[in-house]
């Protein structure tokens, strides 16, 4: 079977058959000009020896070598005729394997018409022709060595059946010199063997590295095009840029969702030529090996379309680290952007028509609490304080679900100017020293720092402050204690509360800031809370270009900001 007809799975193939009948074919395409070679030597030696040897030997041996060697091209016709059947055969391995054994026969019968020349051909009495006959057999044997030694089998026995009755004819003789060309004779057998084992050994290991090489052509080739397949047929839009920025390659998904015409994308730099510095942030991370997102507008690509895009980036290294470009992903997020929209507005309608009734609700309530409709008897005011109670939660339900539709919506506004922070945290404690004592819990203020400022909007501000520091009341136990710290740092003020709670079980870490996180769902839990407060804190803390993060213990948890400071 021919390497070009064979699959690419390594795992199925016989490759010392593909080896074997690699061999048999370099064995069938040297044999005509060996032949050629071996028929001048023939002719040359017949014309030589027909001094001294009788005529009727000489034309008997020629006639019987010239039957072998039509025979041995005959079988080289067919061969060739046949070789594309052959590599083509369900049973190529055995078929192969047929032509190699008729191929020995051949040769080995060529060996014998060869080493019968020691017997037929070989004049005792004439030393002269003696050694004409042993550089012909010499020579014959040399040019074996190149046109047999593909396989083991045939090279062996030529030279053996050549070579073995030529040195038994020497070494039946007395005479020194004869006993001495005897010797040689052998001496000459084994140097052609080793060498003609070694071209075998060479060619076999060639032709080994070659069906190795093949196959991984094959699979690479085959991994190209599933990859071109998945890369051109993909619904999200692919582009690769090598180390400069510099687009190389993209999809047609990509063309479409950008507008852009592909000839203006050929090099089109991701670094110089876009005019939004998050794309080229997020570029850049990838070329300095970390991963990189950005979403925005497609036209920050180019084209003329007004897009919602999302891009995931990621950088391609070598096997030794080097960065080679990158590969960024496009999904075209319009449509999610826009559902996103009508439900924000849906859920901000609906939050804002169930206000105004529920806020009347509790205000009438809160009347029959307070005696506004005659004194209540004990088990009916047992039911109005749990509807108070619970009208309270589901109006602060509503207020964060308004601020989460206004942040995703961006409609949140915010009125930024200059704050003192240690008076901003003075003013913290004080408004929440109140709650603080409903639950046994003291407030502690400590600072590590003076005049520091930071550009805030106070009532967002003290929005965050206030999620973070009830819940630390709340998840502190009576009579315990929340710190309250600021500090400065490299990057900025560090303002920190501390709690002394059982700190947060390991499964809500990950997702702390995730809406509707809470630790205990139960209904008996006696923190409440809707589970948005930490994800509305995130928000407000990022639009101040600060981040917010967390250390737990089972001796407390202590959440910290970090917002820029005012010089």
């Amino acid at each position: 079977m021919l390497l070009s007809e064979t699959n690419n799975d390594f795992s199925a193939i016989d490759k010392p058959a593909i080896i074997k009948a690699e061999q048999t074919k370099l064995l069938f395409h040297a044999m005509p000009v060996a032949v050629l070679a071996s028929v001048i030597n023939a002719l040359i030696l017949v014309f030589v020896q027909w001094e001294v040897i009788k005529h009727e030997i000489i034309l008997s041996w020629l006639a019987a070598f010239l039957i072998i060697t039509v025979a041995r091209l005959l079988l080289v016709y067919s061969y060739n005729k046949n070789l594309h059947k052959i590599d083509s055969s369900k049973n190529w391995a055995a078929t192969s394997e047929n032509w190699a054994t008729w191929f020995i026969i051949g040769a080995i019968s060529s060996g014998f018409a060869w080493g019968s020349t020691a017997v037929w051909l070989f004049p005792s009495d004439n030393v002269g022709h003696q050694l004409f006959l042993v550089i012909v057999l010499a020579g014959t044997c040399a040019g074996a060595s190149t046109s047999l030694s593909f396989l083991r089998t045939p090279i062996i026995a030529f030279l053996f059946v050549i070579l073995t009755p030529l040195a038994i004819q020497f070494l039946l003789l007395d005479d020194r010199l004869s006993m001495a060309m005897g010797i040689m004779t052998i001496l000459f057998f084994i140097m052609v063997l080793a060498s003609s084992l070694r071209i075998f050994k060479n060619t076999e290991q060639n032709i080994s590295l070659r069906i190795d090489a093949h196959f991984r052509e094959r699979a690479l080739k085959e991994s190209e095009e599933k990859y071109h397949l998945i890369f051109d047929s993909a619904p999200l839009g692919l582009v690769h840029y090598d180390n400069t920025g510099i687009i190389t390659e993209f999809n047609e998904r990509f063309v479409n969702i950008i507008g852009e015409d592909k000839h203006n994308l050929a090099n089109f730099s991701l670094l110089n030529d876009t005019h939004d510095p998050n794309l080229r942030q997020a570029i850049l991370n990838t070329l300095r090996g970390k991963f990189g997102q950005y979403e925005g507008k497609s036209n920050a690509l180019g084209g003329d379309k007004d897009k919602d895009i999302r891009l995931y980036c990621r950088g391609i290294q070598s096997e030794d680290g080097e960065i080679l470009g990158g590969v960024s992903i496009m999904e075209d997020i319009t449509e999610d952007k826009r559902v996103e929209r009508l439900k924000s507005e849906f859920v901000s309608t609906v939050s804002h028509e169930l206000r105004t009734p529920l806020t009347a609700i509790r205000g009438a309530v809160g009347l029959l609490n307070e005696g506004m409709g005659g004194e209540l008897p004990n088990e009916a005011r047992k039911l109005t304080e749990i509807s108070e109670v619970n009208t309270n939660r589901l109006l602060m339900l509503i207020d964060d679900i308004l601020d989460i539709s206004k942040i995703e919506l961006g409609e949140l506004s915010y009125d930024f100017h200059i704050i003192d922070v240690r008076r901003f945290l003075e003013e913290v404690v004080r408004v929440m020293e109140t709650y603080a004592r409903q639950h046994n819990v003291k407030l502690v203020l400590k600072r590590y720092c003076n005049d520091v400022f930071i550009n805030a909007d106070h009532d967002r501000m003290m929005q965050v402050m206030y999620n973070l520091l009830s819940n630390a009341v709340k998840f502190s136990p009576q009579n315990g204690s929340v710190i309250v710290s600021m500090e400065c740092i490299d990057e900025g003020v560090k303002i920190s509360i501390t709690d002394s709670g059982p700190g947060i079980p390991k499964e809500f870490q990950g997702v702390l800031f995730e809406r509707f996180t809470q630790f205990d769902s139960s209904d008996s839990r006696r923190t409440g809370g809707t589970g948005l407060g930490l994800n509305i804190t995130k928000a407000l803390v990022e639009k101040h270009h600060g981040r917010i993060d967390f250390e737990t213990g089972t001796d407390g948890t202590t959440f910290y900001i970090i917002l820029p400071a005012q010089s």
